[in-house]
């Protein structure tokens, strides 16, 4: 890492530390993956720039063979960490986002991005 907390991946610099970088790399080789770890870690901030890099990949809906290419499915133990990921996702597509599962906090960004106000 540089005195600025980044690090070099290739030609370009990052935030990300070292284990995200390594989840990072696990989520663009595996077909799953599996992001974990305590409190504060980064996780919902590794997983939000993943599917953002995952999306910059693919092509555009319009060019896609499949309908189902370039989705991405998110599974969380906890409603709030779902909600915290969705946030970040939110954020960059603000209309590609659905929840399932769950009730949506009334006032929520999220609540009309429930697949039942979908």
């Amino acid at each position: 890492p540089s005195a600025d907390g980044t690090l070099a991946w290739g030609a370009r610099r990052t935030t990300l530390d070292p284990s995200q970088c390594a989840a990072l790399l696990d989520i663009l080789t595996r077909r799953v993956a599996v992001i974990q770890g305590p409190p504060g870690t980064g996780k919902t901030f590794t997983a939000v720039r993943a599917v953002q890099l995952l999306a910059s990949l693919s092509p555009p809906l319009d060019q896609r063979e499949k309908l189902t290419a370039g989705l991405v499915l998110v599974l969380t133990y906890k409603n709030q960490a779902l909600d915290d990921f969705l946030l970040g996702c939110l954020r960059i597509w603000p209309n590609g986002v659905a929840r399932i599962g769950g009730q949506p906090k009334a006032g929520s960004p999220l609540e009309h991005r429930h697949v039942h106000a979908l």
